[in-house]
């Protein structure tokens, strides 16, 4: 059948790209039958108004043969090209004889040849973006998608990825509605190379850091603290750096006598070591706690290194806490099938201030870990614990982060070995409202005994302290300790000090 497009007033010298806009209805598709029959029955008047002034093309729009797919193939439909037909001067149409046989996203070629004329004839021909202008559009869109694929993971990063296809893609659909040819599929292929190739560089790459980090540290860190220090590894600043931090160490009351009773079977301390180390550093992880090391039956652990820890005092004596607790379970269910006694018993002390955290050693092995006089003095506090028959003591700036939500007691102004400035020490007996009221009524009586202590006033001090030294060895260390000074009255200068002669 013949179609029309109107006539030019003139013919432009260039051309661009033809503009296909030619869905149902855009050009008017005439039936060669309608129009014999209708030149049959003398009906100028239908020809005058349907062709004056047009350019007409005869061409066949068969069902099968020359169907194009045009750029409008979404678009196009047989049928709703039928009903979009000029009305007919003879013979009635029967858009439903052939539906079911033409109903395809195609287009008679003819109508190819109807779309450049309008394009020419209409001077609608579509542009294709300039060179620099497209290497300007796409450059900048691969520079800010790849951008954003290195700072977000995989998942983020596609989601975004596909939202900056739609947006290209309608921007593309824009453009051409304004007569320009977008770089779209320009734009489409490098926002998908930039992601393919940023993903597998963090992969290869940047995120070969992670995996040392989560390497190193999931055998000592919390694993919400590994996935932190996965997501950000420079809060690990190695070659060492000052932090304030928690130490914590722990020892094995009288391990000598446990060695010596498992001497015939060594396999069997091993095995009860790894144990009681594994119950140790549980109990420490789920309270955001980094293990240092194992220094024989010994546990260093830090709170505030590789990471900043929030509360990392009160974290650290809950943990402590914790473990004994545990260690009272661990006796009862493990110990008994291992010694005699069936009991082992554990020695804290815990320390907080600045040391200097980073990776130590040699140019051959390195070890992540901590120095400073607090680590040493949260040592010393573990071992000074035999001193006054006590199994958990903290510094001063610990007791100070607490709170009231701990039961402590000052056990003395002591002097390390090694130091001498004297450091007010605390026993942690408890959480409280979980210490008996005899255990209370004891640190009543003993603090007064302190007080009467530190005022030279070592009669009354004894007196108070021999009360209760049968059942708490800090009493009876302080009874023995002013009798020696009734003997022997200490320095006019004296401010209750007391200097540890052992580590």
């Amino acid at each position: 059948g013949p179609s029309q497009v109107n006539a030019p007033s003139h013919v432009p010298n260039c051309l661009g790209f033809i503009n296909f806009n030619t869905g149902a209805g855009d050009v008017p598709v005439y039936s060669l039958v309608d129009l014999y029959a209708c030149a049959a029955a003398g009906d100028q008047a239908y020809f005058q108004r349907a062709f004056t002034g047009k350019i007409v093309i005869f061409g066949e729009a068969l069902d099968s043969e020359d169907r194009i797919r045009g750029a409008k193939r979404m678009e196009w439909n047989e049928a709703a090209s039928a009903r979009a037909a000029p009305a007919r001067c003879k013979v009635a149409a029967d858009p439903g004889r052939f539906a079911a046989a033409v109903n395809r996203r195609s287009m008679p070629g003819v109508m190819v040849h109807a779309a450049a004329i309008n394009t020419l004839t209409k001077q609608i021909a579509l542009h294709q973006t300039g060179p620099a202008a497209a290497f300007a559009l796409v450059a900048t869109t691969t520079i800010l998608l790849t951008a954003a694929f290195l700072l977000l993971p995989p998942v983020t990063g596609a989601a975004v990825g596909l939202a900056a296809l739609v947006l290209e893609l309608a921007g593309s659909v824009m453009a051409l509605q304004a007569r320009v040819v977008a770089p779209g599929l320009s734009l489409i292929a490098w926002a998908i190379l930039a992601y393919t190739l940023v993903y597998v560089y963090r992969f290869v790459i940047e995120d070969r850091e992670k995996r040392w980090v989560q390497h190193a540290f999931r055998h000592y860190l919390a694993p919400a603290l590994v996935d932190r220090l996965m997501e950000n590894p420079d809060a690990l600043k190695l070659g060492g750096e000052e932090r304030w931090v928690t130490v914590m160490f722990t020892d094995i009351a009288g391990f000598t006598t446990i060695s010596e009773a498992l001497k015939e079977t060594p396999e069997k301390l091993v095995e009860l070591m790894n144990r009681y180390l594994t119950l140790m550093s549980d109990v420490i992880a789920r309270h955001d706690g980094y293990v240092d090391k194992f220094i024989g039956d010994a546990v260093m652990a830090v709170w505030g290194a590789p990471l900043q820890v929030e509360d990392a005092e009160r974290k650290a004596v809950n943990a402590a806490l914790d473990c004994q607790a545990a260690l009272l379970d661990f006796n009862r269910d493990v110990v008994a099938d291992y010694l005699p006694s069936g009991r082992l018993g554990t020695r804290i002390g815990v320390a907080t201030g600045y040391a200097i955290a980073g990776n130590m050693g040699s140019a051959q092995r390195l070890n992540y870990t901590l120095t400073g006089d607090m680590v040493n003095l949260a040592a010393r506090l573990e071992g000074a614990n035999k001193e006054y028959g006590t199994a958990f003591m903290v510094s001063e700036l610990t007791a100070k982060a607490l709170g009231e939500d701990f039961v402590l007691r000052r056990l003395d102004r002591l002097i390390v070995k090694g130091k001498t400035e004297p450091i007010v020490v605390f026993e942690v007996l408890g959480r409280r409202g979980a210490v008996d009221d005899a255990v209370l009524a004891r640190i009543a009586a003993f603090e007064r005994g302190l007080a009467r202590h530190d005022a030279r006033d070592f009669a009354a001090a004894r007196a108070i302290f021999q009360k209760h030294a049968s059942a708490d060895p800090p009493s009876r260390v302080y009874a023995e300790r002013c009798e020696t000074y009734l003997a022997t009255p200490p320095p006019a200068d004296w401010r209750g000090e007391f200097a540890l002669k052992t580590k």
